[in-house]
């Protein structure tokens, strides 16, 4: 697949369908995603827009996109095609304080967090491990006022059997696209993090300079854990506690292990020679793209 590199992703779902060679990688993907936010209960389906305003939603439609695009390994070799739903929430769709609550900022971790996390991981010989929690923001029930009408996308539209009038689906969960996503998953996650990690075996605080940062402590043992929206870098000193916080956050959300060399396109190379531990953080994938592209 190395050969994808450079290659542009399909705009539009007719285009990654009538792909020469990967059609049927693209349905594949398109599918999953469609599939998994039926099973997850984010819409539903099959309402007319009377039935939408008797459920008490007055405001107008948003379209649904999806969004294709490659996913790249350290190398910057395409290892994955990707589809994603998301609303189409720009200001033409959605307007704040209708569609959704005005407030929307949502804490990303600084840099720095990262470098300090590697830094104690080399002082202190720390045991490391991520993952990533998939379809992360779907995991966030929506208030009843929150609920939005969507418009089902190019290829998925939908009519009703008898009448033949536009059907939609009604959003019962939190989705990308919509500009309070972020938040309303960061809201989720942290409370999730700070009430599950405070009790009689553990204690959990935030970092004041970052709230993405939580250090977590168990039987006089601290955990590190950084949280980038769904991916979570962890740093700890003892193995089985980092073991014991994944499974807890996978039996609420679904989960997937992925290696801790390489986290949003920086590569950290861990050797050890005599006793003495080195990390060296690289973007190479990322400057060679740069590089290409100019």
């Amino acid at each position: 697949e190395a050969t994808l590199q450079h290659e542009q992703t399909p705009t539009t779902i007719e285009k990654a369908l009538n792909h020469h060679n990967r059609a049927w990688a693209w349905l594949k993907s398109i599918l999953e995603e469609w599939n998994g936010l039926t099973e997850l209960g984010v819409l539903d389906h099959n309402k007319t827009l009377s039935e939408c305003r008797n459920m008490g939603i007055h405001t107008t439609p948003v379209p649904l996109t999806i969004c294709l695009s490659h996913e790249t390994n350290d190398k910057g070799e395409v290892s994955r095609l990707k589809c994603r739903a998301a609303v189409r929430g720009t200001q033409r769709h959605v307007q704040a304080g209708v569609h959704y609550d005005a407030e929307t900022f949502a804490a990303t971790p600084n840099m720095n967090s990262t470098r300090i996390l590697m830094a104690l991981i080399v002082h202190m010989n720390l045991h490391q491990m991520s993952w990533d929690i998939e379809k992360a923001y779907v995991w966030c029930n929506l208030k009843e006022q929150d609920r939005i009408i969507i418009k089902y996308p190019k290829a998925f539209e939908r009519r009703h059997p008898t009448t033949g009038e536009e059907l939609f689906a009604v959003l019962l969960r939190n989705l990308y696209g919509m500009p309070s996503a972020a938040r309303n998953f960061q809201k989720h996650r942290d409370q999730f993090i700070l009430e599950t990690f405070n009790n009689d075996q553990w204690s959990c605080k935030r970092c004041i300079m970052d709230p993405c940062m939580f250090v977590i402590n168990k039987e006089g043992k601290t955990t590190w854990m950084l949280c980038y929206v769904d991916d979570i870098d962890c740093a700890s000193q003892c193995q089985s506690h980092l073991r014991e916080i994944f499974q807890l956050m996978n039996k609420a959300w679904k989960c997937k292990e992925i290696p801790s060399d390489y986290i949003l396109g920086v590569k950290r190379t861990r050797t050890e020679v005599n006793e003495k531990i080195t990390i060296k953080m690289t973007m190479e994938a990322y400057v060679e793209g740069m590089y290409t592209a100019f």
